[in-house]
């Protein structure tokens, strides 16, 4: 799945931070002769639209197999004006789980909220 990584998104590690990703597992994956399961990429952010990626076959001198990736919507990250105008606390709990570098900021209004007036 490096390889997808790599061909999708660049060689440079640091410039995938931010992006993001759906796994699955997929008992079906080997190790040498044994299947052991090992996770599968399904989606990508950060691509224009559907993609298919040569990675490594199974044993050595195995062909290259075509591996399909689509593009992975992703929803723009809360600004601190939002979070502070915010009285919805199930937005605020999708926030929480989608954002967290955010999540300080989000406790804090969650805290505003249940005090007492």
């Amino acid at each position: 799945m490096l390889d997808v990584l790599a061909r999708c998104w660049g060689t440079d590690g640091k410039a995938w931070v931010g992006r993001s990703l759906t796994l699955y597992n997929d008992p079906e994956v080997t190790f040498g002769k044994d299947k052991v399961g090992g996770i599968r990429i399904s989606h990508l952010s950060h691509i224009d639209g559907p993609t298919t990626v040569p990675i490594r076959g199974r044993g050595q001198g195995a062909r290259k197999i075509q591996w399909p990736v689509k593009p992975l919507e992703t929803v723009a990250a809360p600004t601190e004006a939002d979070i502070a105008a915010s009285t919805d606390t199930n937005q605020l709990r999708t926030w929480w789980t989608g954002h967290p570098h955010l999540q300080d900021t989000i406790k804090a209004r969650v805290d505003q909220l249940k005090a007492p007036e």
